[in-house]
This record gives C-alpha cells, structure tokens and sequence, in this order.
C-alpha cells in the first residue's frame, strides 16, 4: 500500500522524502515497481473497465431503485 501511495504521488514530491516519511527504502519501492502485476490484479483492471462501463450507460446512478420502470 505504501508503495502505491509513492507511486501516485511520485511526481508531487520527492522520491527520498516519500520513502523516508513512509518508513520503506528507495530500493524495495524500486524492486516493487519492477514485479509484474499479480494475475488477480490485472483481472480486478478488466473488471473496473466493465463496471465503469456499465455505471456510465445506467445513467450514472447507483443501485436498482433508479432503474427504468421503478418508482
């Protein structure tokens, strides 16, 4: 998680300071940045493709009270 928040964050601050203030070294944030993406996460991007999709064509409303036809 902490190696996330570097990343997303990496191009507001430091990269040394990010590390030094989250408590992890520059070296784990680089060998963690080289890893390939687990399977699970790459399947949970598909799915996050799909589901905003579908948001987008249901209106944008959540839940089954705003569909067509319902009070």
């Amino acid at each position: 998680m902490k190696f996330h928040f570097i990343a997303a964050y990496r191009q507001a601050f430091r990269l040394q300071s990010l590390c030094r203030v989250l408590g992890v070294s520059r070296s784990g944030f680089y060998a963690w940045a080289r890893r390939p993406m687990p399977r699970q996460a790459d399947r949970n991007v598909a799915l996050l493709v799909h589901i905003r999709a579908a948001y987008r064509a249901g209106r944008q409303v959540y839940g089954a009270a705003h569909l067509p036809g319902t009070a």
